[in-house]
């Protein structure tokens, strides 16, 4: 983002759920926190849907890419479909 955010935010990820479409909206100071906001994403979504996430379209950037997301994506049977930047 061109503007920071009140506490250094330079960055933001969208989750957004295809079948509610219900948007969540996350803040972050480095493109590195994406993977950690992600699995709270899933958690609570989880939790409160009571249903699994099953895939995750991404644009590809490194921090959707890195060995930690993708075993974690693995280990939780999320499919991840990867579109043009």
């Amino acid at each position: 983002m061109a503007t920071t955010g009140l506490i250094g935010e330079r960055y933001f990820a969208t989750f957004i759920d295809e079948y509610s479409g219900r948007i969540a909206l996350s803040l972050l100071t480095q493109r590195s926190e994406a993977f950690e906001r992600f699995k709270h994403y899933k958690e609570k979504i989880e939790r409160e849907t009571r249903k699994k996430v099953k895939s995750l379209r991404c644009d590809g950037g490194g921090e959707y890419t890195g060995k930690a997301f993708q075993s974690y994506l693995t280990e939780h049977g999320i499919i991840q479909r990867i579109t043009p930047a």
